[in-house]
């Protein structure tokens, strides 16, 4: 059996990276793993308080250099009215304040399958600014109805034979359709929370998962919890041997 434990204490005047790290709520572990499929091999939550972190990361970088946060400031104004978006009203003021990733072997599959999910104030709004950024990212939603919830995803538009889909675009362009492609290509709205998934199935999947049992009665998870450290803002937690057989096949 192996365990790990690190805890961090930052006392006095928090500044800096440990001020951005303060930025969530104390976590509430119980909750989050009713919510997370009994089966997985890691989960690991984080208080976080988007737009909060934006802030902080712009006081950081002003007192490392005056210009550094000028500069930044630019960068975003930039990225926003290319996209028609508000970094702050449309993209973080909609979403809450708790991240989770989960990891998880498909019954049919040898890799794991990733899960990440937030919490949303405002689901309506996430919904919508998603899907205007995938589509000025040239891609096409598709959605499909599974156990009671919709999930939406991607889709490269369908060229003629033997056109080039990357024509035109630059190499950033190209990384950020492959980084979205691979690893939020999917989303589905649920209880409070947007999940995203490499495809639509892993979701379907993960939902399916869930209605099995939850992590949170799984007892080797509820003696971690409990030997934690009260209110913690990050949390991280792996099933060793399992894990361990996944690294040693692919390998």
């Amino acid at each position: 059996q192996v365990r790990e434990v690190v805890a961090v204490s930052s006392p006095g005047e928090r500044r800096g990276v440990a001020k951005i790290l303060r930025s969530g709520r104390p976590l509430e572990l119980e909750k989050l793993a009713l919510q997370t499929p009994g089966n997985c091999l890691s989960f690991t939550a984080m208080g976080l308080d988007a737009r909060g972190m934006l802030d902080q990361v712009l006081e950081l970088a002003k007192a490392m250099d005056p210009n550094a946060e000028q500069q930044l400031a630019k960068e975003i104004e930039g990225v926003e009215q290319s996209m028609g978006l508000k970094l702050r009203e449309d993209i973080l003021d909609p979403l809450g304040d708790v991240l989770t990733i989960e990891s998880s072997v498909p019954d049919d599959g040898l890799l794991p399958e990733t899960v990440v999910s937030i919490a949303v104030k405002d689901a309506a709004k996430v919904q919508a600014t998603l899907t205007e950024v995938a589509k000025q990212a040239g891609f096409e939603i598709k959605s499909l109805d599974r156990g009671g919830r919709r999930i939406s995803y991607v889709q490269s538009p369908l060229g003629k034979l033997g056109d080039d889909p990357t024509r035109g675009m630059n190499q950033d362009q190209m990384a950020a359709q492959a980084f979205v492609l691979n690893l939020f290509s999917a989303w589905t709205i649920d209880q409070g929370r947007i999940s995203f998934a490499s495809h639509p199935q892993a979701l379907d999947e993960r939902f399916e998962r869930l209605q099995k049992g939850s992590l949170a009665e799984q007892e080797l998870f509820k003696r971690a919890v409990a030997q934690g450290p009260a209110g913690a803002r990050m949390f991280a937690w792996t099933k060793t041997r399992p894990f361990a057989g996944v690294a040693y096949h692919v390998m």
